[in-house]
């Protein structure tokens, strides 16, 4: 991480909140050979946020001992399991924005962060789970940094206990938040998805059953609030989504809220992969089509500006997946001569952009090719003989 970060970086302010490794050496080894003023500050973990807020002080406080201007300092959050990447076109001499969002991509996961802020804007983390920053100055400006990139470096699973439990943790600790008078639209929505995720780790069905009901309860609390931006409401509309369809709830109903979300920002297309792939697990291939080929000629290639993502995107969708489903959809609803243009469309992609793809993409689409969409079929067809 700190390799990336150098070439616009003058000052490293760290926190370090009981590492077992060589992290307090190696920041302060690396400050001083490259010749930056680098400050590491130790405190007992207790939640993310106090210790992003405890680093927040610290920083203000190293830049006013150097006396150093708060209006012409920018802070930049990069985690240590991270790398920086930076355009050719990033010209630190520039930025006039107060808070700049930042793209962060997991695996094939973006999601954006607040990372980039002036020192005097009266920011500050809140929540103490999924943390996030906030300000109260309405004059405050926000906007998309696209010349600055951070990618998230997987080395393995983190978490070695149990995740469920990992989760209902989280459940309680963000209770205890909201019971403290927290009944923000963000607070509610992170106890949803803390029940979902803990849903998606749970053996017992009927366990998994009731965290998903008490995560569409906290989605719907969230929902009817009055103070609910649109990126918010579109978000939480496709998590309640699908904890509706995971509850074999009324399709409609389900379907008319991810058209809703989709209604909103249409510059999204997940709420509308959603009910791609439903129809295409029901075999209802006609619906499929209409919806992929819309969904295809509206986004793909065009996945949403940093200042619309909302939540995080599934960057595959945009790049590919979409082009995938048009193209089963149209073999199924027998336009081959469709099916054969995108299929080489798709193939064409794969191949100048293989190192997007991980081993079961490549399965994916290899599955999904048409000689094995026609023995699928084929089988089908005799099965039914």
């Amino acid at each position: 991480m700190l390799g990336s970060v150098r070439p616009i970086i003058d000052l490293i302010v760290a926190v370090d909140t009981g590492s077992s490794d060589k992290t307090i050496s190696t920041i302060k080894e690396f400050g001083s050979s490259a010749g930056i003023p680098s400050f590491v500050f130790e405190r007992p973990f207790d939640n993310f946020c106090n210790s992003r807020n405890y680093a927040l002080d610290k920083l203000h406080n190293v830049v006013a001992e150097l006396g150093w201007l708060p209006a012409e300092v920018w802070g930049l959050i990069v985690d240590c399991d991270e790398v920086l990447q930076i355009s050719d076109k990033f010209a630190k001499g520039q930025l006039e924005t107060d808070l700049y969002l930042v793209a962060v991509k997991r695996e094939e996961e973006i999601t954006v962060r607040r990372a980039l802020f002036k020192l005097s804007g009266g920011f500050r983390w809140e929540s103490p789970v999924h943390e996030m920053i906030v300000w109260k100055d309405v004059a405050i400006t926000v906007s998309g940094m696209r010349e600055l990139f951070i990618k998230y470096e997987t080395k393995g699973a983190s978490w070695k206990g149990n995740l469920e439990k990992k989760f209902l943790n989280y459940v309680r600790i963000l209770l205890e938040h909201e019971a403290e008078g927290h009944s923000d639209c963000r607070t509610l929505y992170n106890i949803g998805d803390s029940y979902m995720a803990a849903a998606d780790c749970c053996k017992s069905k009927n366990k998994a059953r009731e965290y998903r009901l008490a995560a569409k309860k906290y989605y719907i609390t969230a929902l009817n609030l009055t103070e609910i931006g649109v990126q918010e409401k579109v978000i939480i509309s496709q998590h309640l989504a699908e904890s509706m369809d995971f509850l074999k709830e009324e399709w409609p109903k389900t379907q008319e809220l991810l058209l809703s979300a989709y209604s909103l920002y249409m510059q999204k297309a997940e709420s509308l992969a959603e009910i791609i792939r439903h129809y295409m697990t029901a075999k209802k291939w006609n619906i499929a089509y209409l919806f992929s080929s819309f969904a295809y000629k509206e986004c793909n290639g065009r996945p949403p500006a940093l200042d619309v993502i909302g939540g995080m995107i599934n960057i595959n969708l945009y790049e590919w997946e979409l082009l995938l489903y048009y193209s089963i959809c149209c073999y199924f609803t027998g336009r081959g001569q469709e099916a054969k243009m995108l299929r080489k469309q798709l193939m064409h992609y794969v191949l100048t952009h293989m190192d997007n793809f991980t081993i079961k993409d490549l399965i994916l689409i290899q599955y999904n090719s048409p000689f094995y969409l026609a023995v699928r079929s084929l089988k089908r067809r005799l099965r039914h003989q």
